[in-house]
């Protein structure tokens, strides 16, 4: 006669309390995405920072760009303002009816004044580049550098106002 098997009234219950998991394999997974973070910010931060310098450079050689191209246009000199201790710029435009040497504020948006991310620095020989109706702009160097070491230059070569990007950015 075959054998019949009573399974305990429980028995169920406690195969299904068993599956999940334990609170050593919930620990020892959220360890590892503990590590995994710790490793990869410092990567992330400095790619950001680097991104923050790259943008700031093409930011500044659109605006070299365009106060070259109205300089032209306009058949009036420009003016590239920089404040090397709060790390900002503008654009001013020669005055037509006031002094000679007088520049003032130009009324567009490019004549507000860009500010820096405060991570990045800039340095330069002189504190305005001048760009000319016949298309060349003074001969100078800019040097942007982010927190991490990492600096890209920009050299105005004056004839027909090339502007050359050098980058340095640290890995």
């Amino acid at each position: 006669m075959p054998e019949i098997r009573k399974e305990a009234p429980n028995a169920k219950k406690r195969s299904a309390d068993r599956s999940g998991f334990t609170l050593i394999e919930l620990a020892l997974v959220a360890l590892f995405i503990l590590v995994i973070t710790v490793l990869s910010t410092p990567r992330f931060r400095r790619s950001y920072t680097d991104l923050e310098l790259r943008s700031s450079v093409a930011d500044l050689v659109k605006m070299t760009r365009y106060a070259q191209e109205r300089a032209i246009v306009e058949r009036v000199p420009l003016k590239l303002n920089f404040d090397f201790n709060e790390g900002e710029y503008y654009l001013s435009i020669k005055d037509q009816e006031g002094e000679a040497s007088a520049y003032k504020r130009m009324a567009t948006r490019f004549g507000k004044t860009i500010h820096l991310p405060k991570s990045i620095t800039l340095e330069g020989d002189m504190e305005t580049i001048t760009f000319y109706p016949d298309g060349h702009s003074d001969t100078t160097s800019l040097v942007l550098e982010n927190d991490d070491g990492g600096s890209m230059e920009l050299e105005f070569k004056g004839v027909m106002g090339k502007v050359e990007v050098n980058e340095e950015i640290s890995e």
